[in-house]
């Protein structure tokens, strides 16, 4: 099965204008994230998708190859299906990976990979564990309760009246999709839920698509702020 890697990157950001092109040990972020997705063993093509030239220029310096897509589109998932249906050739597999998580690591996208390559799975997404109760009152840590069969039947950045165990589980944005049911989540109408929540997932299953989940060890690190360049750099030791 072809897997397609798509890199979302747009400039705009409320809290952090410009991000893909922030310097990390001094190479810009977007080339962390490039770098680190090229490594896996198992997609077959890595794309950048952005909707700013500035983006597109040092995309392709770092030797991407690099979408235009539309700038108002309201999520990565829907600039990744813009870029489906622009390309001449085909994918069975299309993974949507965050364009702000510089330390993404190979061997997880390769984990998701692998589930979406199984023949009932359309959606897949990475979870991973937390202890941190401060973690269940975080509006920026989306939590994940899942059936015994390891799909997902609900996602909430708060859970009102419901008691977590310990360890819990917090969803990583990185997505799996079957290259036919991309196509088709961009065409459903938001929903209620996934509005109030900011989530798009709450979508999908509303419209009765199964989310299959798979998990990896830890929540890497995303960027976020500004501040958190530092944090990510201290982890990389420059």
């Amino acid at each position: 099965m072809k897997v397609l890697g798509i890199i979302p990157a747009r400039y705009a950001s409320t809290r952090f204008p410009g991000k893909p092109l922030a310097l990390i040990c001094g190479k810009p972020m977007i080339e962390w994230v490039y770098q680190n997705t090229i490594q896996s063993n198992l997609i077959n093509e890595v794309m950048v998708a952005t909707d700013d030239d500035r983006i597109e220029t040092v995309a392709k310096k770092i030797g991407a190859r690099v979408t235009m897509t539309k700038p108002e589109h309201p999520s990565g998932t829907d600039r990744c299906a813009e870029v489906v249906k622009q390309l001449d050739e085909s994918f069975d597999i299309v993974l949507n990976i965050q364009g702000d998580e510089p330390l993404v690591k190979a061997t997880e996208i390769d984990r998701l990979i692998h589930l979406v390559k199984r023949e009932k799975v359309e959606i897949g997404t990475l979870i991973y564990p937390s202890t941190n109760r401060s973690d269940i009152i975080n509006p920026n840590r989306v939590k994940v309760l899942f059936k015994n069969d390891g799909t997902a039947f609900r996602f909430g950045r708060q859970l009102p009246n419901v008691r977590l165990p310990i360890p819990f589980y917090l969803h990583k944005g990185m997505y799996g999709f079957k290259t036919a049911t991309l196509l088709k989540l961009v065409q459903l109408a938001p929903t209620e839920n996934e509005l109030s929540e900011n989530l798009e997932q709450l979508r999908w299953l509303k419209h009765q698509y199964t989310i299959h989940l798979t998990k990896v060890k830890e929540a890497g690190i995303g960027v976020d702020v500004p501040e958190d360049i530092a944090k990510v750099e201290q982890l990389i030791g420059c």
